[in-house]
C-alpha cells in the first residue's frame, strides 16, 4: 500500500539543490519522508545517485540499522513492481555497503581507509573513556608540575586569578572546560588562539567590534525582543472585554520603551536606556467587571518581566566603562596564560595518544576532518 504524504512532507521530499532543516514531532513520519527522499534521489531519471554515494547519519547504531533496513525494504518493494529494472537491482546490492551509520562510525570508516593521509599507524586502538580519562589526568599533572617549576610570572598570575580560596583544582576545572570546548570546534588550537583576541579592546566601542561583542549584542537583543513580545501579550490580555484595562496604558508605555531600546545600534546606547528604564506602579483601581484571574496573571507576569529586565541591565551594564577596562586588562593576562597552558596540555595529550596508537571520539572527528579538509 502506497504511503500518502502531506503537502509539507512532499515539499521536503522534492526539494533539491539547497540545505534544508526539518523539525517535526516524534512519530510524525520524518523517517518515512527521509527514506522516500533517498529513494527518489537514487531513481531520479536525469541525475540518479547510487545509494553507496550518499551519507546518512543517525544518532545510534540501532537507528542506523533500522534506517538501512527501511531503505532496503523500500528498494525491494519497488523491485517487486519493476523486477526488470537494472538500476533497482544495482541499488539492492549496493545498499548493504551504503554509509547509513552514526557520525563516529563514519569517521572511523574514513580513518581506517585513509590512515596514511594523517600519519596514523594502521594498528590504532579506539580507547575507552576510562583509559582516556586516566591518561589525560597523568598528562595534565605533568604539564602543571612543569609549569609550577618554571614559575613563569604570567602563569603564576593566572593561578592566583582563577584559584579562589587557594583551590588549585579550580585551575584543572578551567582547563578541562576550555579543552572540552575547544575539542568541539573544527580546529581546536586555532579556536583557542582566536579566544585571545576576545580581550583585545580598550573600551566598550572597540569591544562591540570583537566576535564576543557582536555575540553579546545579538544575545541581549534576543532577550529584549522576547520581553517586548511578552509585554505585547500582556497588553493584548489587558484590553480584552474582561481584561485588566486599568493596566493597559502602563503596559503599552513600557512596551514602547523596550521597542526604543531595541532600535539602538550599539551596546553603549542600549545600556544607557536599559539602566534608566522607569517602571511605573500598576494602578490599584478595582472593577468587578474585570476577570480576577486575568488581572492577577497580568500583574504577576509583569513583575517577572520587570525583574528580568532590571537584572539584565545590572548584569551587563552595571559597571562604569573605566572599571570594565581595568577588569578586562586583568582578565586578558589571566585568560592568555590559561589558553597557553591548555594548548600545551592539548598538544602533549595528543602526542602521547599518537605514541600509544590510541584514539578517542574527539580524535575520530578531527582526524576525519583532517582527511576531508585542510585547514587554511
Amino acid at each position: 500500500m502506497a504511503v500518502t504524504f502531506t503537502a509539507d512532507q512532499q515539499r521536503v521530499i522534492d526539494t533539491r539543490n539547497k540545505n534544508i532543516l526539518v523539525s517535526a514531532a516524534a512519530g510524525s513520519g520524518k523517517t518515512a519522508v527521509l527514506v522516500e527522499r533517498i529513494i527518489q534521489r537514487i531513481m531520479d531519471a536525469e541525475h540518479p545517485i547510487d545509494i553507496d554515494k550518499l551519507l546518512v547519519v543517525t544518532f545510534t547504531n540501532a537507528a542506523a540499522a533500522g534506517m538501512k533496513e527501511r531503505i532496503s525494504n523500500a528498494i525491494q518493494a519497488r523491485l517487486a513492481l519493476e523486477p526488470e529494472n537494472t538500476r533497482l537491482q544495482r541499488q539492492a546490492i549496493l545498499v548493504h555497503q551504503a554509509q547509513i551509520t552514526t557520525i563516529h562510525s563514519f569517521c572511523l570508516y574514513l580513518i581506517k581507509n585513509h590512515f596514511e593521509a594523517i600519519g596514523l599507524e594502521p594498528d590504532f586502538t579506539v580507547a575507552d573513556e576510562a583509559t582516556v580519562k586516566l591518561l589525560a589526568g597523568e598528562i595534565k599533572e605533568q604539564v602543571l608540575e612543569e609549569a609550577f617549576a618554571e614559575a613563569d610570572e604570567d602563569f603564576l598570575y593566572m593561578v592566583e586569578f582563577v584559584c579562589h580560596n587557594g583551590r588549585e583544582s579550580g585551575l584543572e576545572e578551567y582547563m578541562d572546560q576550555l579543552y572540552t570546548r575547544a575539542m568541539s570546534m573544527p580546529f581546536p588550537k586555532s579556536w583557542l588562539l582566536e579566544r585571545k583576541q576576545d580581550y583585545n579592546f580598550q573600551n566598550l566601542e572597540e569591544f562591540t567590534r570583537t566576535d564576543a561583542g557582536k555575540y553579546l549584542f545579538l544575545h541581549i537583543q534576543g532577550l529584549l525582543k522576547s520581553y517586548e513580545e511578552a509585554y505585547g501579550q500582556l497588553y493584548k490580555l489587558a484590553t480584552e472585554p474582561d481584561g485588566p484595562y486599568m493596566y493597559a496604558d502602563l503596559l503599552e508605555k513600557e512596551q514602547e520603551y523596550l521597542q526604543k531600546v531595541l532600535a539602538q545600534r550599539s551596546l553603549e546606547d542600549i545600556g544607557k536606556l536599559l539602566t534608566t528604564m522607569d517602571f511605573g506602579r500598576l494602578p490599584a483601581k478595582k472593577d468587578d467587571s474585570v476577570h480576577a484571574g486575568k488581572k492577577e496573571w497580568v500583574k504577576n507576569k509583569r513583575t517577572v518581566y520587570k525583574k528580568a529586565i532590571q537584572e539584565l541591565g545590572a548584569q551587563f551594564f552595571g559597571k562604569s566603562p573605566q572599571s570594565i577596562e581595568v577588569e578586562n586588562a586583568a582578565c586578558k593576562r589571566a585568560a592568555e596564560a590559561l589558553i597557553d597552558i591548555t594548548i600545551t596540555y592539548m598538544e602533549r595529550l595528543a602526542a602521547e595518544k599518537r605514541r600509544r596508537s590510541l584514539i578517542d571520539f574527539h580524535d575520530m572527528e578531527h582526524m576525519a576532518l583532517e582527511i576531508l579538509l585542510r585547514e587554511t
